[in-house]
């Protein structure tokens, strides 16, 4: 029996109705720092990276490659991490992950050559493959079916963090010990992070069943209306990143506002996830993900609108919230998927997640670039009224009621360290 007033840590209440055992916080805890340092990285070369190339000879759109190579790697790297995870556990592809990250920082202090950036910013991209398949994977392995979607939550949370805290670290290393220092700090963390995953980290017991075939899940309506929803989610938030920079530099703003409207709208983000994460174990997260398009296709026009640089930030904080409404709910969303197919396929539905997230990151920019030499109040529309019918096609698939199901209708998890009865 346990005690009403045992103290419970954040991850114990952020994995479990009661206090989770010893394997399930260390195992959540371990993602939620892999995630941190791994979107800390991937942004920490936002203030750096272009400068840098720029002084090596590089062009505007080399610069522009070198960025995309990141999400060229991570949806590359993805379906092999989700095939090595499902036959051979979660640890080894999350340790063998933080080695590649690892490595990546050494190349990134190294790299005199606009080709070893290349390659340092695609394995980059790669390795964040492991924790974004093998990582959530394993969240999902641990967290009771009741508590996933809160923990998913703080998961996204410790990711917006990580983006939050890159830049401007990134930018004060960079002032104080060249361009060189991010990297060299950033790779004492990755390792850090590493040597503290191979501690905490327990492979969880999984039944023998094999996984399931991959055209049997690709055929799940569960699966494919949730990867789309995040494809457009995606591609919408991307699509903003070259549009607003210059519509905020026509009102006068300088780049610290643009860095403080972005940052504030991650903070926005991250502060609701976990919430946003809560209300998803509660409710039919089909209905959450078709409201988040609907709201999100309907805040787009709102920057028409917007004449003054707190009035684009307004709107665009707003933009992030109801992006979590999408993004949050997928991730156990696509648990159940994999938990009416065995159970055992939760690295390919997440692999399923990263791939139609990295599309969306890579069409948006483009849309957003073209929109930007063209009519952006057209595109913006557009965009919104696209999202619009999505969520509303979404909706008439699902009706908003609580998720509680009875015990005779709930599917079995797997027998894993932390679910075991408390």
């Amino acid at each position: 029996m346990t005690s009403l007033n045992r103290p419970c840590s954040e991850f114990e209440v952020a994995v479990s109705k009661g206090p989770a055992s010893p394997a399930t916080v260390a195992g959540v805890a371990a993602v939620c720092v892999a995630m941190l340092v791994d979107s800390m990285l991937y942004s920490v070369v936002v203030p750096v990276l272009p400068v840098y190339t720029a002084d090596l000879g590089a062009s505007s759109f080399a610069i522009g490659v070198l960025f995309a190579s990141y999400a060229v790697g991570l949806v590359l790297a993805t379906p092999l991490l989700a095939w090595y995870s499902n036959r051979y556990g979660r640890r080894r592809p999350i340790l063998l992950g933080s080695a590649a990250l690892a490595v990546t920082t050494v190349i990134y202090t190294a790299a005199d050559t606009y080709a070893l950036l290349l390659a340092a910013r695609f394995l980059q991209g790669a390795a964040a493959a492991a924790v974004w398949t093998a990582g959530i994977a394993l969240v999902a392995d641990l967290v009771p079916r009741e508590r996933v979607g809160r923990s998913m939550g703080t998961v996204m949370a410790c990711m917006s963090a990580g983006l939050v805290l890159g830049p401007p670290v990134g930018g004060a290393l960079a002032e104080l010990g060249g361009h060189r220092a991010p990297f060299l700090v950033l790779a004492a963390i990755t390792v850090t992070s590493g040597l503290a995953q191979l501690q905490l980290i327990a492979e969880p017991s999984r039944p023998g069943a094999p996984s399931p075939p991959v055209r049997r899940l690709l055929y799940d309506r569960g699966l494919r209306g949730t990867v789309i929803a995040v494809f457009a989610a995606a591609s919408a938030l991307s699509m903003l990143e070259p549009i607003l920079p210059l519509e905020l530099d026509a009102l006068g703003a300088g780049p610290l506002v643009v860095g403080l409207a972005f940052g504030a709208a991650t903070l926005a983000n991250a502060a609701t996830s976990p919430l946003i994460g809560i209300a998803a174990d509660r409710w039919r997260r089909d209905c959450m993900i078709g409201a988040g398009l609907v709201a999100c296709g309907g805040v787009l026009p709102g920057f028409a609108f917007a004449d003054t640089a707190f009035a684009i930030s307004a709107v665009l904080v707003t933009f992030a919230i109801v992006y979590g409404l999408v993004i949050v709910p997928a991730l156990p969303e696509l648990a159940s998927v994999a938990e009416r197919h065995s159970g055992r396929a939760y690295a390919t539905v997440y692999a399923a997640f990263n791939v139609s997230y990295s599309l969306g990151m890579m069409l948006g920019p483009l849309v957003g670039g073209i929109a930007a030499a063209g009519s952006v109040d057209v595109a913006l529309a557009a965009t919104g009224g696209v999202l619009c019918v999505c969520g509303l096609l979404v909706l008439t698939q699902a009706t908003c009621r609580p998720t509680a199901a009875p015990p005779s209708e709930s599917v079995a998890n797997p027998v894993v360290p932390g679910k075991e009865s408390q």
